[in-house]
Parts: structure tokens; sequence; C-alpha cells
């Protein structure tokens, strides 16, 4: 045997063996066979609305896929093409000269004879069309031109030039979960318990296998372990399958700019080593609480103590992620930015895409749109509380959570043509990479924008700080700017033990929320979590203790040793420590 022949017979058993074959998953085809998207929400019947073609050739045969918007409904398993008259005319041409011409009944599920034989998936929405190819013309040549009917009526068309410019779609969605350590109800949702709750975003994004960006706060952590520990566990298996990405914060979602620089690195190393522990994932990436960012001695300035721009990148948190038109103003929102600073800080800007997000809510066949827009070179970020697409509190029973699906199961129909990325993988994607950017300070629009946290220059942060406090009783009072202050001051003096770490968790997770306001006032809750921060100075004192400071080693003794303006009896031996109030 010649070896001509050896290896014309090699090559035909290999092409065999590889040839192109129809496996009703979007999954089987690559990029390079991508065509061009289509218009979501043009369709003029409830079926039938086009949104990506992708075409190659191999061989002697040419592969046409036609992804749809409508043809499936995963709510209903229903087959909206099944018993109805639809049907496809498709001409695909080159130069002027049509090279096919044909009219398919795609109500079938599968069709097979000489010529060509098509496989219709309706769970995923698929079209797929294998025809004879005796052409040397390439795909780049081609034009292709589709229509759907129904009922003998044209619903959609699809045109497009095989050679315009390559397009692509990029997004990534966030979920911020902030609640605290008594409300656990966000988990599985309120009635009806199917169609609410953070379960039914993880659901989706397992079922699809598309990754979400997801944050535990460090007050929800220990809520979901204390309540619902197999929500946890979800999370780490999904970490483990490759679909759920953690974020890290500030531990307590504190309003960060308003408390000291060691208080802020604190709350992120220990709200980071919480989700290395907890889930096995490494954060890179971090929310902001309430994205206030603020700096002190410029506008709105009222109360900041803290620039936060140091407290991430030695905790290994390489971007944050903050408002496109509130802090990334005239900068490119479907790019991740560096931040402009002189502390020779490489902290990354991922900036949240505000009108996606609305879109998200409302139209998600805008969103859907949207996305296929960004094109290989931007990304687009969703990013809001993660109780607003779970559809709880006041947002139980809106559409939210049936667009999120919608849009979530669009991304995944048109795979490869979207994709869906991690944040921390999104930040090693060179296409993505934007500029230096000047962050502007301020909040997002609903609670103050550019005057900052509250409006009128931080005035929900002020407001709170000068509020006399619920559990004190000085005359006169004080209020919650002094007894987070004193705590602060008291803990700093005492010895850094396990006992004083216990003090820091107190004041750390009772500035929860800092000075969060409900009607222009401060909110019942707020108050309630405000008026426990006195209990950090009983910890600073047993850590005195503790340590050895007591002179004496068996006391009983009447002291102020919460700080409230109240004595309390304390009793203690070189074994134990008591307070009674």
């Amino acid at each position: 045997m010649s070896k001509t022949f050896f290896l014309i017979l090699f090559t035909n058993i290999w092409t065999a063996l590889f040839a192109f074959e129809f496996k009703g998953n979007p999954a089987s085809w690559a990029k390079e066979h991508f065509v061009n998207f289509d218009y979501i929400g043009d369709g003029l019947s409830y079926t039938g609305d086009i949104s990506s073609v992708f075409a190659f050739t191999d061989n002697d045969k040419l592969f046409l896929r036609v992804t749809f918007d409508d043809m499936y409904s995963r709510k209903d398993a229903a087959d909206y093409f099944a018993n109805q008259n639809m049907s496809m005319n498709l001409l695909i041409s080159s130069q002027g000269n049509a090279l096919v011409r044909e009219t398919l009944d795609i109500n079938k599920t599968a069709h097979q004879d000489d010529a060509l034989s098509f496989l219709r998936t309706p769970s995923f929405n698929l079209f797929e069309l294998k025809l004879n190819w005796p052409y040397l013309t390439s795909r780049e040549e081609l034009f292709f031109d589709i229509e759907i009917l129904h009922n003998g009526k044209i619903v959609d068309e699809f045109n497009s030039d095989a050679s315009d410019n390559y397009r692509g779609g990029n997004t990534a969605f966030v979920h911020h979960g902030n609640q605290g350590l008594t409300y656990s109800e966000v988990f599985y949702g309120q009635e009806p318990l199917e169609s609410s709750g953070f379960d039914e975003i993880l659901e989706v994004h397992q079922s699809a296998g598309i990754p979400g960006n997801f944050h535990m706060s460090g007050t929800l952590m220990p809520a979901a372990e204390w309540h619902n520990p197999e929500f946890n566990d979800w999370l780490e298996s999904g970490v483990m399958d490759g679909y759920v990405s953690m974020l890290t914060s500030a531990l307590g979602q504190h309003m960060m700019p308003f408390v000291h620089n060691d208080m802020n690195n604190w709350s992120v190393a220990i709200e980071s080593d919480m989700v290395e522990y907890r889930y096995g994932y490494t954060p890179r990436v971090a929310w902001v609480p309430e994205r206030v960012w603020l700096s002190p001695g410029v506008y709105p300035d009222a109360g900041v103590i803290d620039w936060i721009g140091d407290n991430w990148q030695q905790h290994g948190v390489d971007a944050v992620i903050l408002d496109d038109y509130i802090h990334c103003p005239g900068s490119d929102n479907k790019k991740i930015h560096w931040m402009n600073n002189e502390e020779g800080i490489n902290l990354r800007i991922i900036p949240i895409d505000n009108e996606f997000v609305g879109m998200m809510h409302y139209d998600a066949d805008a969103a859907k749109n949207h996305i296929s827009s960004t094109g290989d070179f931007g990304i687009t970020v969703y990013g809001t509380d993660w109780e607003v697409a779970a559809e709880m509190n006041e947002h139980h029973e809106t559409s939210f959570l049936d667009n999120y699906e919608g849009v979530i199961w669009y991304c995944y129909d048109n795979y490869p043509a979207i994709n869906i990325w991690k944040l921390d993988d999104a930040l090693n994607n060179s296409n993505f990479n934007g500029t230096q950017i000047d962050v502007q300070n301020g909040t997002y629009g609903l609670l103050g924008g550019s005057d900052g946290y509250g409006g009128s220059n931080n005035s929900w942060y002020s407001n709170w700080a000068s509020t006399i406090s619920h559990s004190d009783f000085h005359d006169p009072q004080w209020n919650y700017g002094t007894v987070w202050n004193d705590a602060y001051n008291n803990l700093m003096s005492a010895p850094n033990n396990s006992i004083a770490q216990l003090g820091w968790y107190t004041l750390m997770i009772n500035l929860h929320e800092t000075g969060w306001h409900t009607d222009g006032e401060v909110a019942d809750w707020e108050h309630r979590y405000s008026s426990h921060i006195k209990n950090a100075n009983v910890y600073a004192e047993a850590a005195r203790w503790v340590n050895g400071d007591y002179t004496e080693t068996t006391s009983c003794f009447f002291s102020d040793i919460d700080h409230d303006g109240g004595e309390e009896l304390v009793i203690h031996n070189d074994k134990v420590f008591f307070v009674f109030e």
C-alpha cells in the first residue's frame, strides 16, 4: 500500500469519525460558526422570534443553526411549534446568485432525505439543519435570508451578510445579600414559596450551568448557618460545580467611609476569611456596602473619616463593584477600569450597567438585545440586591423573577455567541480592559447619588449619629455617634485577645447599614442594631480581666461596664466573669 493511499484512507476515516453531528445542544457549536444575532421582540406572533444564526461548511455539507427565543416555554414545558403551521423559507446566496432555496416544515422535530436533514430541539429553542453543499463558496461569502411563517404569515425575518463585523455578547450577573443576623426568610422566600427567595436565583443558575457572582455578607453567612445551613452547603457545592463565584465585602455591611481605617481593614479581612473558610472560594472581587464611596475633604464629606480605596488589595481583593453613572461618569461602562490614586494602589473598578439592571427587571427583551449588542470587547454587568430578582419584600409578586429567568435561558440558548462571566475571570480578559479613571464620590441614586448617603451631604449618617440612643441612660443621653466612638476607643485601649475580638465583632455587626432611614427617619430595625453597640464595652472589660489586668483576683462590685449610664453588677474570680444588668 502506497503512503499516498494510506494518507487518503486515514484522512477519510478521521473525517468520518469527527464529522459534525447534531446533538440538539448549543454547546456543540463553536464561536467561529456564529453569523449574527437577530433583534428580540420584533416577532409578529407569540412564537417564531429568531434570536441568532450560526453556520459553517464542512467538506460537502453546510450546517445551519437557528436559535429561537420563544419556541419553547421552560416554565410550562410547552413546545409552541408543535401542532402549528410553522414553516421556514431559507435562501442562501452569494454575490447575488441563489445557491439554496428551501421551504421547511419546522413544526416537526426531525426530518431526513437525500438533500437535507434537520433536528429541532424545543427544550433548547434550537433548530439545526444539514444541507448537501456542492459549492466551493466559503461561509464568509454567503448571504442568509430566513423567513419564519406562522399560519402562512411571515412573523420574523433574518437577513445577514456573514462577512459583517464579528459580534458577540458578554455579561455577568451579581447578587448582593446583606441581611442581618436574624433575617432568614430571604433564603427560601415568602408565600408563595415557589416564586420567591434567593433559592430561585440559585436554581436557575444551577439548572443552566451559567455562572453567577454571589455575595453573602458577614451577617448573612452565620444567619444561614444557624437557620438554613443547607443553603450555605448549596453555595459551596455550586463553587465546586463551577456555577457559583463568591464575592466579599465588609463584615457587617457598615457604611465604610464613616468609620476608621483600621475598622475597615479588619472588616474586609474577616469577611474574606469567612468566605474562603465557608465556601472554599478565595474572593477577588468585592461589593462596597450600598456603593457608598466618599473621601474626606471632598463633597459630600459630612461625617467622612476614611477613604476606602486602600482597604482591599492587601486582603486579596483585586476589584470593587460600583455604579456607572455615579462613580464612573464619562467612562465606558462595558469595560473594567483602574482607579486613579496617588498611593500606588492598582485596584480595578467594575461598573454596574444601571440601564441594563432596569431592563432586567422591567423589559426582558430589551435586556436580551442589550447583551447581544455588547460585542467581543465589552462586558455588561447586572448588579443589585439579591432580593430584587428573588422577588422578596417590596419586590414580591412582580415580574422580576420571570424576566430574570428568561434572560438567563436566553444566554444559555445562544451560547457560544453569548458568554456569561465570573468576574474573577473577566478581570483576566484583556478584551475588557478599560482605562485609568477618577472614581467620583457618592452612592446610587435612590440613596442620594452625588449628594452622598441619604443626600444633602450624607444626611442619613449625620442624622443617625446625632440621634439619642434608645439604650442610653446618661444625663444628657449619648447619641449613636458618641456611643460607637466610645466603644471603638475602649476596644483600642483593651488588650488584643480573643475576648476583645468578640468586642470587635459586636461593634462592627451592630454598625450594620449604619444610619439606614425609612420614611425620612432612622429605621426601627436600625435602632435595634445601634442600641446594642454598647455591648462591645463588656467584652473590652472582660479582655482586660482575662489579660490579668485586675489586681484583685476575686471581687464583686458595681460598674457602668457597658458605658450606658447605668451601673451593672460585676462578679469575677480567676475562672469566671459575670455581669448582671
